[in-house]
C-alpha cells in the first residue's frame, strides 16, 4: 500500500490516467474469442512445469490460473513461503515458456510468483 505523504493529493492530477482507463473499459470488444492454441499450448507447458519444480522440492502448492479477457491474457500464480531448492531445470522450462515473469512480496509474509501470457485469447469478430 502506498504512503499518502508520498502520493500529491490532488485529484486533478490524475483525470487524464483515469480518463484512459474509462476508455478501455468502453472500446467495444469484439463480439466472439477463441482460445490461441499457440500461446494456450505454451500455458500448459508452463504450468506443468511450474508445478513439477515445486513439487521436486516438496512443496504443497496450488497454482491459480486466470484468463482475462480485457487484455487476452492468461496468468499463472503461486504464492510461497519462501523459496528454495526447486528443480532448476524445470522452473527454467516454465519460466521460458511465459512472456512475463515476475515475483514480488506480499502483506502477508508471502511471495507471488507470477507468469504472463500474452494473447491468449484471439478475437475472430
Amino acid at each position: 500500500m502506498l504512503n499518502s505523504n508520498h502520493m500529491d493529493n490532488d485529484e486533478e492530477n490524475y483525470l487524464e490516467v483515469d480518463a484512459v482507463a474509462e476508455w478501455i473499459r468502453e472500446v467495444p470488444k469484439p463480439a466472439i474469442t477463441i482460445i490461441a492454441m499457440e500461446t494456450y499450448s505454451r500455458m500448459r507447458h508452463s504450468f506443468y512445469h511450474i508445478r513439477k519444480a515445486f513439487e521436486a522440492a516438496g512443496y504443497a502448492i496450488c497454482p491459480q490460473v486466470e484468463i482475462d479477457p480485457l487484455f487476452h491474457l492468461g496468468s499463472i500464480s503461486i504464492e510461497v513461503e519462501y523459496i528454495s531448492e526447486l528443480d532448476i531445470s524445470n522452473f527454467n522450462i516454465a519460466l521460458s515458456d511465459a512472456d512475463i515473469f515476475e515475483i514480488y512480496p506480499l502483506t502477508n509474509e508471502k511471495l507471488r510468483l507470477e507468469l504472463t501470457f500474452h494473447g491468449i485469447l484471439k478475437a475472430i469478430c
